[in-house]
């Protein structure tokens, strides 16, 4: 008769491993936090009889949420805040809990479960203090009595789950600072593809711009130059063409204060920028 019981249980327990052991090597091939879920919803009833199963896991400041139960799933994020009374508990003393009767009823609400449909809720917080945390609930299936093995199959079902959805935290920071990374370069590419664009622009209308000038200044120089012919001809005229040549040097003056002032008034405005 013992020998019968001991033959019994250890088979129990090798059908548990095995069924654990398929679990964790799907797992392991997952990278995204809707897989993992639904890889739990597929795969826990072989590990145990469950009404609930309830997963909180910390790592900094994310916090994710993995319910399942018959026929419904949930994997998401959950905020420090949502945490229910008894995850609370959990989290700040560390300390498994074991519910049942009266002391049950409350939580039940909290789990938005039938409490007369509920006979245990237990608790478990594995995980580095303040760092990275994961936190189970288990409500066993009706008449289903939460034994040695089954304890030992959640200690490893949570290094399984802490080691993946800390796994798909670090993936998803990795993605978000390579995005990050590529909008900063892809701004910073427009922003000088801009920039260059209104270079461009600015020499092209500097150039007009003194093109057309050209014209106006040729003139009063032209002016200046005859005048000084002259007064190497005849340096008697130097009181006559004193004033033409006052008058001329103001033009070429004017002329070119005009250029200057157009070129610095294209030059000064502002680059664009990429939006």
């Amino acid at each position: 008769m013992i020998t019968t019981v001991e033959t019994g249980t250890q088979q129990g327990y090798r059908i548990a491993y095995e069924a654990f052991a398929q679990l964790s090597a799907k797992l392991n091939k997952l990278h995204r936090l809707e897989e993992v879920q639904a890889c739990l919803a597929r795969n826990l009833k072989y590990l145990f009889s469950f009404r609930l199963l309830r997963v909180v896991f910390n790592y900094e400041r994310r916090w994710i949420l993995s319910e399942t139960q018959p026929g419904e799933s949930y994997i998401g994020p959950y905020p420090s805040g949502s945490l229910l009374k008894l995850e609370r508990q959990l989290y700040e003393h560390g300390l498994p809990v074991v519910l049942g009767g009266e002391a049950l009823l409350p939580h039940a609400a909290d789990l938005q479960q039938p409490a007369e449909e509920l006979h245990e809720l237990w608790g478990w917080v594995f995980g580095e203090e303040h760092n990275r945390r994961i936190m189970i609930m288990l409500a066993p299936g009706p008449s289903y009595q939460i034994t040695h093995k089954d304890v030992v199959i959640i200690r490893l079902l949570a290094e399984v789950l802490e080691a993946k959805l800390m796994e798909v935290c670090l993936f998803d920071e990795v993605a978000e600072k390579n995005r990050r990374i590529e909008t900063m370069v892809r701004t910073q590419s427009q922003i000088i593809k801009l920039q260059t664009k209104d270079l461009e622009e600015k020499n092209h209308k500097l150039l007009e711009i003194l093109s057309i000038n050209a014209h106006h200044m040729r003139e009063p120089l032209t002016r200046i130059m005859g005048l000084l012919s002259l007064l190497q001809s005849d340096p008697a005229m130097v009181e006559e063409l004193l004033p033409m040549l006052k008058v001329s040097s103001q033009d070429l003056d004017e002329t070119l204060q005009n250029v200057i002032r157009i070129a610095d008034t294209e030059l000064s405005k502002p680059a664009p920028n990429a939006t």
